[in-house]
């Protein structure tokens, strides 16, 4: 075999061997109960340092709703022998700690930290998503 040809077997196996470890390692950002966290940590940074229009805000809000439901929807899934009332407590308990160590992050860095900022841009850049509103 040509060394080229060697070589280019090589960097091809290579590659598709980095992409097979990054999906794996990546695969909980599309976790729907990862986004609902990420949704409920941005929205937790605006709440406490202001910004944006109403409009802005609404469009938000229905999006985070969707979130919400799509990560109770998740987790009913994933246990299929809980109650409603059940998943909904762990739906709660998520978004509490998610709120929790959100404002923690704003108290210590205030709303100028460059994590708290990245959190407000979020905010907008999820706001103009176009996700289902209906039920």
């Amino acid at each position: 075999m040509k060394p080229g040809t060697l070589l280019f077997v090589i960097l091809v196996v290579g590659y598709l061997g980095l992409e097979g470890y990054v999906a794996s390692r990546t695969k909980y950002r599309m976790e729907p109960d990862y986004i609902f966290g990420q949704y409920t940590e941005a929205a937790t940074a605006v709440a406490a340092c202001g910004g944006f229009e109403q409009s802005v805000r609404d469009k938000f809000q229905s999006n985070l709703r969707y979130t919400r439901r799509r990560a109770a929807e998740a987790l009913s899934e994933q246990n299929p022998g809980q109650s409603a009332a059940a998943i909904e407590s762990l739906v709660a308990a998520q978004e509490a700690t998610a709120q929790r160590t959100t404002a923690e992050l704003v108290d210590s860095q205030g709303c100028n930290g460059t994590d708290v900022r990245q959190l407000i841009t979020r905010f907008k850049n999820r706001a103009r998503l176009n996700l289902p509103t209906g039920e």
